[in-house]
């Protein structure tokens, strides 16, 4: 595990040194992951016992790595394939078997809908390859003209961005025209490039993308944050405009429909994949209304739009084969009305259709699944004048001097003395934060090409400790808050030796934090929500620095962050967690999770609690852009040790609580 990670992060090091070799880290990515193929699972011995009894030969049994759940219903007696998990099924052991994916989408689509994949095949794979490398050579060389054009269309051209679509366009169709055919009928239907519009389309592949690129229009697609992880290509589509989701997280959803209604009202166009995710059979799932919602609200057309063959191409959880084949996009005609429900429903028919027309089976199934009613007629208060679902803020008055009171929900956690109140608008602490970006983003430039150029050194020499990178941190921070805010430390000689593994937990306030907490000079790492590596170079120095990803509203990503952070533990490392897992919007102490004190109990090393005191009235959380004045203070209590999650959580979190009361 050690050594991948290595090889890993010097593969990534070379990409942000050369953009000539970033090409290789997308090819590297993806080809690990779709080339591993099949691995024994982890539940072995119960797979074994459930085949046993069903009468299931144990050379059939397997499971996907991306995969792996367990349960009573998972295997199939009768039909003798994995059902719930995993729904190929190999009727015989050649070389030349086929896969029958079978559809569980409660029966949406017809039964012709579903195709066979290929199974293994080394020409598919050797496409695959080739294909990868071309899309990023390609991706490269057109993403300089991207980056250097972006700041004439940011300023030019911000909603509809036509110099980034005409190089993604460009892009798409060299890409495809090596590999695959394509044709496209309906042409017609198209709204006038720059007409507003909600484009929706089903899912099928991670080809998709490509295919609706050549169509040529300026839509912005929704697609989930960690596609913006991938080099080049998500960081192309950051520059494009592409809207991120974080599919599990209520909040992010509330906040992403209100930031497509307001691109839609300015003129411009999104996408949707209103299935939310791609088929893995070529049927059509139920569609969320969300996309729906915004054209039934704001007027505009919804145009749907029908992919046949990018699934048999390039089949879902095979990503590193590609099959010849041709794709077809068919385009209806745009549909219009102030319903969502009666927009999802026709936009679906149309393209379920279409899917049955290419198979020569009719369909047609009429239903209405309300699974997301994102947007609904409680979500505007027209009495309270805020949005009440995304804006917990509270307006009292409409004057210049209004201030913003904030109350906690959080079970009454905290003390009364420890919420505060937000100061509105002030024309000083404006000023005073557009200087701090200034600042810091200015230092962070300068000092990360340092980490750059050291970065190979230590991968090779301290790449657990990572000490030169956090020194150039230190300095970093040092060096912002010394011109903008005071601080000061107390109990620092209960900080644990500079290269001592510890976890290290404290309240989280304010976007402040970080930077209040890298001054200690201590090398642990932090984990964090994926989103804040898309924060150009910050992003990418706390990178480099070996800040863990983490996808808060995923349970498979909270499960590997937590095994990465045992594994740091155990081989010297610290970790930087705030068990809150959120920033408090008003000073109180959120309830902790219980994910650092496990690691802490499991591996013996010391949990060393902080209370920060301060950061979230110089920056209060939703206020990122002003910087009041005030002083910040850092204090750090014993450290705390034992073998039980639970007292470590209680003991941590109660003298951070008492800590702050005493302040408060």
């Amino acid at each position: 595990m050690l050594y991948k990670c290595i090889i890993v992060e010097s593969v990534i090091y070379l990409l942000l040194c050369d953009m000539l070799s970033l090409s290789f880290i997308s090819t590297f990515l993806f080809m690990t992951s779709a080339l591993k193929g099949l691995y024994c699972s982890p539940f072995k011995d119960l797979i074994r016992k459930q085949s046993q009894h069903n009468g299931i030969p144990n050379r059939v049994i397997f499971s996907k790595r991306r995969y792996s759940c367990i349960s009573q219903c998972f295997f199939n007696p009768q039909k003798r394939f994995i059902s719930t998990c995993d729904p190929y099924k190999w009727p015989n052991q050649d070389k030349n078997r086929s896969v029958v994916v079978r559809s569980e989408i409660a029966g949406t689509g017809s039964h012709g809908a579903s195709y066979q994949l290929s199974g293994f095949q080394f020409g598919s794979k050797i496409r695959g390859i080739c294909f990868y490398t071309v899309t990023s050579f390609t991706a490269i060389f057109l993403f300089l003209f991207m980056l250097v054009g972006h700041p004439f269309v940011l300023l030019r051209d911000r909603i509809q961005r036509n110099f980034h679509n005409l190089v993604a366009k460009i892009w798409a169709s060299m890409t495809i025209a090596l590999f695959y055919k394509l044709k496209i009928e309906g042409t017609e239907n198209l709204p006038p490039k720059n007409s507003p519009a909600v484009y929706v389309s089903n899912h099928q592949s991670f080809l998709d993308i490509y295919t609706l690129l050549t169509l040529g229009r300026n839509f912005k697609f929704v697609s989930k944050t960690s596609i913006f992880l991938y080099p080049v290509i998500g960081w192309a589509m950051f520059l494009m405009g592409t809207i991120p989701l974080e599919r599990m997280d209520r909040k992010s959803q509330l906040q992403t429909l209100k930031r497509c209604m307001e691109l839609v009202k300015n003129g411009g166009s999104v996408f949707f994949f209103p299935e939310g995710t791609r088929s893995r059979d070529g049927r059509l799932g139920a569609f969320k209304k969300g996309a729906f919602s915004i054209a039934a609200k704001t007027g505009v057309p919804v145009v749907p739009i029908t992919l046949v063959g990018t699934g048999k191409i390039m089949p879902t959880g095979m990503e590193g084969s590609l099959n010849p084949g041709m794709v077809k996009v068919v385009i209806h005609q745009p549909i219009k009305g102030d319903d969502a429900d009666i927009l999802c429903t026709e936009a679906r028919n149309v393209i379920a259709d279409e899917l049955s027309r290419q198979d020569g089976v009719p369909n047609r199934v009429i239903y209405s699944k309300r699974r997301y009613p994102c947007i609904s007629q409680c979500f505007f208060n027209p009495q309270k004048r805020f949005i009440s679902t995304c804006d917990p803020y509270k307006w009292p008055n409409q004057d210049k001097n209004r201030s913003v009171v904030v109350r906690s929900e959080i079970a009454g956690t905290g003390s009364h003395g420890a919420s505060y109140q937000l100061s509105g608008f002030q024309f000083g602490s404006k000023i005073r934060g557009i200087c701090f970006y200034t600042v810091t983003s200015f230092t962070a430039i300068f000092l990360f090409l340092f980490m750059l150029v050291g970065h190979p050194f230590v991968l090779l020499r301290d790449r657990i400790q990572r000490n030169f990178h956090n020194l150039v941190a230190k300095i970093w921070a040092s060096m912002t808050i010394a011109l903008f805010y005071k601080l000061k430390i107390e109990g620092s000689e209960n900080l644990p030796p500079k290269n001592s593994p510890a976890v290290y937990v404290s309240n989280h306030q304010s976007f402040l934090d970080i930077y209040t907490l890298l001054t200690l000079g201590r090398n642990f790492k932090f984990v964090s929500k994926t989103s804040i590596f898309l924060y150009p170079v910050v992003g990418w120095a706390m990178f480099l620095m070996g800040t863990i990803p983490l996808e808060r509203m995923d349970r498979k990503s909270q499960l590997q962050t937590l095994k990465r952070c045992m594994e740091l533990v155990k081989n010297g490392g610290s970790v930087f967690f705030f068990p809150e897992g959120t920033r408090s919007r008003d000073g109180r102490l959120g309830a902790f999770k219980k994910g650092a004190f496990s690691i802490a109990a499991k591996t013996g090393v010391p949990v060393v609690p902080i209370t920060l005191i301060g950061t979230g009235k110089i920056m209060p959380t939703g206020m990122e852009g002003s910087l009041n004045p005030g002083m910040v203070k850092v204090v750090i209590h014993q450290p705390i040790k034992g073998d039980d999650a639970d007292v470590l959580c209680t003991e941590a979190r109660n003298v951070i609580a008492d800590e702050l009361s005493r302040q408060g």
